[in-house]
């Protein structure tokens, strides 16, 4: 056999579900649905990463985000994608490289440093690193917020926190019976969009989601898709981090390959023949299975 045929059979063919990355109509056709997808080509770059590096996870990693732009992130167990997230949120310490958001340098000392930069991460245990399971939906969104919505003299303005989660339970669609529902009653799904909903009411001008549809059920990761989608139309800069390839195929612009902490491949969407979850796949593997391969013809010869 050979690796297509064995990515052929691990995979299978699957229909997407999700949601149309653009919302267009038919009749729009292809060409304009890829003029949406290239406009980013004309704007200066809102975030830069060169020859990043952390620890044992990110030997040299450098790419470019543009305002309007959904970049995906893709790679093995271990390749370094959840750290690449997580360096930029200010949550782990880089060991060398340098950030540069808004063409300033950026190096974010906390989470809490890195969204008053207006920087969020929705990460990838919602439960543990997203919510507070046993608060409320308002102070779950409220805990964001907190200095926005407090006076000089550090009173907290409820009132204009509960209208202010009304607002977002209302515009991303949360099935709760009210605001005062604990988070911890909803579903996978509802969870997320109240996670996602901390990113809106944060006014985040750059979104970083570590695997954002695991667990949530189709019908909401359609949701989170369109509204992730609509930010990214409205100028914010995405970072899309993904085991689902095929979800990668259909959301993102281009796609960055992470190998053994580096940058194994960058993909634009109108490389078609490599824009696809088979082509992904092996670029994944191809230095792994190179590994195999090697270590096979030593053992081969040595025999």
């Amino acid at each position: 056999t050979d690796m297509a045929h064995l990515i052929s059979a691990m995979l299978g063919r699957r229909p997407w579900t999700g949601a149309h990355p653009h919302h267009l109509h038919e009749q729009n056709g292809r060409a304009e649905e890829e003029e949406a997808r290239e406009s980013h080509k004309s704007t200066a770059p809102s975030l830069s990463v060169r020859s990043l590096r952390v620890g044992a996870k990110l030997a040299d990693v450098s790419f470019d985000v543009h305002p309007g732009e959904i970049l995906g992130i893709v790679g093995l167990a271990g390749s370094g994608r959840t750290t690449l997230v997580r360096t930029l949120f200010g949550d782990i310490r880089p060991g060398g490289g340098e950030i540069l958001w808004r063409g300033q340098k950026y190096r974010p000392a906390s989470p809490e440093d890195a969204m008053r930069r207006g920087v969020f991460l929705i990460p990838e245990d919602r439960g543990i690193h997203g919510l507070v399971l046993m608060k409320s939906i308002v102070e779950n969104l409220m805990v964001v917020t907190l200095k926005r919505l407090s006076g000089l003299l550090g009173f907290l303005r409820y009132a204009d926190g509960r209208d202010q989660a009304r607002a977002m339970v209302k515009a991303l669609d949360v099935r709760a019976s009210g605001i005062d529902q604990t988070v911890g009653e909803l579903s996978g799904g509802n969870q997320q969009k109240v996670v996602l909903a901390k990113a809106l009411a944060l006014g985040a001008d750059l979104l970083l989601l570590d695997e954002p549809t695991f667990g949530v059920d189709i019908g909401a990761s359609r949701e989170i898709i369109a509204y992730v989608r609509k930010m990214a139309e409205q100028g914010t800069t995405v970072i899309w981090v993904s085991s689902d390839l095929l979800e990668i195929t259909h959301v993102a612009d281009r796609v960055v390959v992470l190998r053994d902490g580096v940058v194994g491949a960058t993909i634009r969407r109108s490389d078609r023949q490599s824009f696809t979850e088979d082509a992904l796949v092996e670029m994944m593997q191809r230095t792994q299975f190179q590994h195999v391969v090697a270590g096979l013809e030593a053992s081969h010869a040595a025999g």
